[in-house]
């Protein structure tokens, strides 16, 4: 098990990211719309027990913006209000 932090372009959007596992690194595709929390399973990544490979879980965590300027704040007002609509 491993939590991967993605940021709000990347939660919205989708996006690909690299992941690194036991033997190497991979790329995880993130579908548009991911919500923090959601888990991924990499079959056949993780320990292997008896001979067998287990699964490696990824748990991605959206990571929110703390400090935004004032442009941003606007920006951000702007598309919730435009989501509000739907």
């Amino acid at each position: 098990y491993c939590k991967v932090p993605i940021n709000i372009k990347q939660a919205v959007l989708g996006s690909k990211i690299k992941i690194r596992t036991l033997t190497n690194q991979v790329e995880l595709k993130i579908p548009p719309g991911t919500s923090s929390g959601k888990r991924f399973r990499l079959r056949g990544l993780g320990l292997s027990v008896n001979g067998v490979k287990g699964d490696q879980f990824v748990e991605v965590e959206v990571e929110v913006p703390k400090n935004l300027t004032s442009e941003q704040k606007e920006l951000f007002g702007k598309f919730a209000d435009s989501m509000e609509l739907r």
